[in-house]
């Protein structure tokens, strides 16, 4: 019995200590199961945050296919207009080379818009000088008041029509008349040149002819009545 006693105090020590490293054990574990817990919840946290975005971007990704949808049209519209201008202007540009019809274009600040070629004739252009002012360009007007009707009619929105010589010998009849917008507002000025040399002259001989006979008239008074 005397034997028994120390070994029990070795079994109860030794039972002692297992408990003890037992619940030191039970105590990491409730550590790391509650540890656990918290890195679930915050995993589960970020999901649904994620889950959150991943709409927020899906929601951003149809605007952005409906935005793109909506380009492509305006971009389409915007071609078709392009080619309906480019067309507008090749139709111009065709018309203005088939016409004996000298004519000129100029903006509100009487700056060169367009000419046609033939008007070259009239006032010395070249290719360059769009966008240049009218007065900085020479001309074979034999008229003095060129550049005032010009700025009266850009001023009053009047027409002025005048039969011209130019240095050359021949006559123009000139018309200059304002530029106006679908507004109907003036912003700007169109010149064009007619030549009615041939008429002129034929005007001049009937006129010499009736002034050297003027009997024919009275012919042809008589005839008429």
């Amino acid at each position: 019995p005397q034997m028994e006693a120390p070994r029990n105090e070795v079994t109860n020590d030794y039972v002692k200590s297992l408990e003890a490293e037992l619940s030191e054990v039970k105590g990491h574990l409730q550590f790391a199961i509650e540890d656990l817990e918290t890195t679930n919840e915050e995993l589960q946290s970020s999901n649904e945050e994620l889950l959150s975005a991943n709409e927020e971007l899906q929601s951003s990704n149809e605007e952005l296919q409906s935005l793109n949808e909506e380009l492509h049209t305006l971009n389409t519209e915007h071609q078709l207009k392009i080619r309906e201008l480019v067309e507008l202007n090749d139709d111009l540009n065709n018309y203005f080379r088939s016409v004996d019809i000298g004519q000129v274009f100029l903006d509100k600040t009487l700056r060169i818009r367009k000419f046609n070629t033939a008007s070259t004739s009239t006032i010395n252009f070249i290719e360059s000088d769009i966008g240049r002012p009218i007065f900085h360009i020479s001309n074979n007007i034999r008229y003095e008041n060129f550049m005032n009707d010009l700025e009266k009619v850009l001023r009053t929105s009047e027409v002025i029509e005048k039969e011209v010589s130019l240095s050359d010998g021949k006559n123009i009849l000139m018309r200059i008349m304002p530029y106006l917008t679908r507004e109907k507002v003036n912003s700007g000025i169109i010149i064009s040149f007619v030549d009615i040399t041939v008429i002129t002259n034929l005007n001049n001989i009937i006129r010499t002819v009736l002034n050297a006979n003027p009997s024919i008239i009275l012919a042809f008074s008589a005839k008429r009545d």
